[in-house]
């Protein structure tokens, strides 16, 4: 039986990110959801669900980036998920702590939805500049990397609400699936501390779940928020091995 593949998103980002990704997991179908009319917080995870009814009886990997990750936590605590791929995710993307270890501060975000309304150009900028690291910068430069700037501007605004609003930690005792965290040590969006912890709190979890649920923490050294777009290899060795063990 064909695995399929649930590709999510993180905030602002074009499907056009996973490509390199799906043309080399070709032996998969593929999935993704439709973020073009959302306009509430919670219709990102009404979007994501809809993608699931025709799935009933195939082998099902989730692949959620940042924002993405925190909907792929969500569908695998409610859904029949068979493995879930969590990249630069973190449970709650507000930090608990004021030095920013943990995740941006809630007045961060407020502040780039009020922005976003006056000079959307420029929120989207700062935005990517902050998925890279220094040494990333330099590399993009010369491979050429460009993100479009998709979204609608409600769906944005949605999405930044739904960030500052969401908190995974709660549903990890209750993720039953095996899960892969991926994580750039580096990373200036949602900090490696993050990630840390959520393969930690997932892996906690298991001990009292099934034999079959577990979590693995990969970190990529040096590695910022856009794993996707610059380290996609590591994306497609941990897809391959979650298909190997589930897409019979």
């Amino acid at each position: 039986m064909k695995a399929v593949m649930l590709w999510i998103n993180g905030w602002a980002m074009p499907d056009e990110v996973w490509e390199p990704i799906v043309d080399a997991l070709d032996d998969c179908e593929h999935r993704g959801p439709d973020y073009s009319r959302i306009v509430h917080p919670e219709q990102f995870y009404t979007a994501v669900r809809e993608q699931l009814s025709p799935l009933r009886s195939m082998p099902l990997i989730v692949i959620g980036w940042s924002m993405g990750g925190m909907l792929g936590l969500r569908l695998a605590q409610e859904s029949a998920v068979d493995g879930l791929i969590a990249i630069g995710t973190a449970a709650r993307f507000v930090g608990s702590r004021g030095d920013g270890s943990s995740g941006w501060q809630d007045t961060h975000l407020r502040l780039m939805s009020r922005k976003l309304t006056r000079n959307r150009e420029q929120v989207i900028g700062d935005f990517h500049y902050s998925m890279f690291t220094q040494a990333e910068r330099e590399r993009i430069a010369d491979v050429g990397v460009r993100l479009a700037d998709k979204w609608p501007q409600p769906t944005l605004l949605a999405g930044l609400s739904y960030l500052q609003k969401e908190d995974c930690s709660p549903l990890l005792p209750e993720i039953a699936c095996p899960v892969t965290v991926i994580h750039g040590t580096e990373d200036g969006i949602c900090p490696y501390r993050a990630g840390v912890e959520l393969a930690s709190g997932l892996s906690a979890s298991a001990l009292s779940a099934s034999a079959l649920s577990s979590a693995r923490l990969v970190s990529v050294p040096g590695g910022g928020h856009a794993i996707p777009l610059l380290y996609p290899e590591i994306i497609i060795e941990e897809a391959k091995r979650m298909v190997g063990r589930y897409g019979k």
